[in-house]
């Protein structure tokens, strides 16, 4: 029988995404994911269970389809990249930006619209910012911002540069359902909910993933954004840096959500 400490060190990733408990089977990453999908889609649902969060259930099944078409595309992608990419997929789908698909399905079908605005919140920095970097590359030939320059790098499978695009409608389908489905405004304690998500997942994101792959920026700052400020605490221990990360994320997160509450009161 495994030792609490055995279990402990199993469960603890290793730096490198090609060392044997990574590459060559599923469970670690399967676990890793189950653990990532509880600390966002698991926490955002119980903190609205436990009133935690205000409760804003809406009875209405009239918009359920944007749930089925999140569900189907998330599915698919996941099935698809997986073919490709194997166990490291599924540490990839602990990426706020998938974690929050799950988070706003799960908020879709079940008419807790928080969830949605919690999704919308946590995504907001990254997926506004694929905006200006496309609208860069259209006019200049360049990923200037950078959140977007991976789908150029070598060896970069087409699947992945085929589903990355979410990035540009995730937002607006989002924005379309809280806009028609609400009093005029975005859920209250959405913000609040996606800051703890914040939490959560950097400190699941630290132990349980490869530090090779970073997920959720847990060891340093996205590589291709060249802003040194951010960067000033990157490979730091887990006590300064996923502290820092956790601060810095949730401030720089309230500007684009500003854009999200005009979006949805208009």
């Amino acid at each position: 029988m495994m030792s609490i400490a055995a279990a402990l060190k199993w469960l603890q990733a290793d730096e490198k995404k090609t060392s044997s408990k990574h590459q060559d089977n599923y469970r670690h990453a399967a676990l890793a994911l189950l653990c990532g999908l509880l600390g966002s889609v698991g926490l955002g649902y119980a903190a609205v269970a436990y009133n935690v969060v205000a409760n804003d259930s809406l009875a209405s099944g009239e918009y359920a389809f944007i749930g089925y078409v999140l569900a189907l595309y998330h599915v698919v992608m996941v099935f698809c990249r997986t073919l490709v990419k194997g166990p490291e997929e599924l540490y990839n789908q602990m990426w706020a930006c998938n974690a929050g698909m799950a988070l706003a399905t799960v908020g879709i079908f079940s008419g807790r619209r928080v969830l949605v605005g919690a999704a919308v919140a946590v995504v907001s920095i990254d997926q506004c910012l694929w905006y200006v970097d496309c609208m860069l590359k259209l006019t200049t030939g360049k990923f200037h911002v950078g959140v977007a320059r991976y789908l150029e790098r070598p060896g970069m499978p087409f699947v992945q540069k085929v589903t990355s695009w979410h990035h540009l409608w995730f937002l607006p389908l989002c924005i379309f359902y809280l806009r028609n489905t609400g009093p005029g405004d975005m859920p209250a304690d959405s913000l609040k909910l996606a800051m703890s998500g914040v939490f959560s997942m950097g400190m699941i994101s630290r132990f349980l993933t490869p530090r090779e792959l970073n997920i959720n920026m847990c060891f340093e700052c996205w590589q291709d954004v060249h802003v040194s400020f951010f960067h000033i605490f990157d490979n730091e221990p887990a006590y300064i840096y996923v502290p820092w990360l956790v601060v810095m994320f949730n401030i720089v997160m309230i500007i684009p959500w500003q854009f999200m509450l005009l979006l949805v009161r208009l």
